[in-house]
């Protein structure tokens, strides 16, 4: 369960978890599946080019290509899988070819998916750090690499009644009227990871500076300012449709303030007290 969508994988050969996919482990759920994921390891299967359109390519990194025909596919190649998804991204198929190793479900596949199946109207996945306070509440720091997100996870670890969510990626989604951020399994550097989730109260964008300051942002401004640390899918145009309207009603929501900040407690003490 990632983000409040549950995956189900299944597999004919036993599914190990290796090292590297421990993140994944807190994530476990016995819900009602989402999204069928369905793995077949070692496999010859072979799609050929015609009748594909691509839309989009990350040279040498992953492509995501539309099969056309009475039953529409979306088809995403990355690190020798193939996965071959229903236009609404809840039935997927992958194919890994033969000595390729790994958890199946393992980066950068899992976000792949998850921003495809987000981009349906579900939600937004974000570069950012999260915290969940007393009460539930939650407090999003977003920034790009090098901003300072698992300095903040660091520097708020151990503060009395405050859970960090995750350093580097969570997804964001509205539910009943309010939003929500949710912890995911991609950590960064502090490797935090939590499948816990808090309501959104305020979002904070990462700047380091020589002194703690606060400048609210609003509309356009903020709105950009998330899109800017967001992950939407580019490559289609209902999704990043859905996407603007998220964001813009995210900020008009919920209060945005750029935050220039000192990597050290300081910084702790000045959010602690913001109203």
């Amino acid at each position: 369960m990632i983000g409040g969508v549950c995956f189900s994988l299944t597999s004919d050969t036993a599914l190990r978890v290796p090292e590297e996919g421990a993140p994944y482990l807190p994530f476990s759920s016995r819900g009602r599946p989402d999204v069928v994921f369905r793995f077949y390891p070692d496999s010859d299967f072979f799609l050929p080019r015609a009748g594909r359109e691509v839309l989009f390519y990350t040279r040498g990194h992953w492509r995501l290509s539309r099969l056309s025909g009475p039953r529409p596919k979306l088809v995403l190649e990355v690190d020798g899988r193939t996965a071959v998804a229903a236009p609404d991204f809840t039935c997927i198929h992958v194919h890994a070819a033969r000595g390729q190793k790994g958890f199946p479900f393992g980066f950068p596949l899992d976000e792949l998916l998850m921003i495809n199946l987000l981009g349906r109207g579900r939600g937004l996945l974000v570069h950012a750090c999260g915290l969940k306070t007393a009460g539930g509440r939650g407090l999003l720091f977003l920034g790009n690499s090098g901003a300072g997100k698992s300095t903040t996870a660091r520097l708020w670890k151990g503060e009395p009644g405050v859970l960090p969510l995750s350093d580097d990626r969570l997804v964001l989604r509205k539910e009943r009227g309010r939003f929500w951020m949710y912890g995911t399994p991609w950590h960064g550097d502090a490797r935090v990871y939590s499948p816990q989730r808090a309501a959104l109260i305020k979002v904070f964008f990462l700047k380091h500076a020589k002194k703690n300051t606060l400048t609210r942002l609003t509309g356009a401004a903020a709105a950009a300012n998330v899109l800017r640390r967001a992950f939407p899918t580019f490559w289609d145009k209902k999704g990043m449709a859905f996407s603007l309207r998220f964001c813009d009603e995210l900020v008009q929501r919920v209060p945005c303030y750029e935050f220039g900040f000192l990597p050290d407690k300081s910084a702790v003490d000045f959010i602690k007290t913001l109203p």
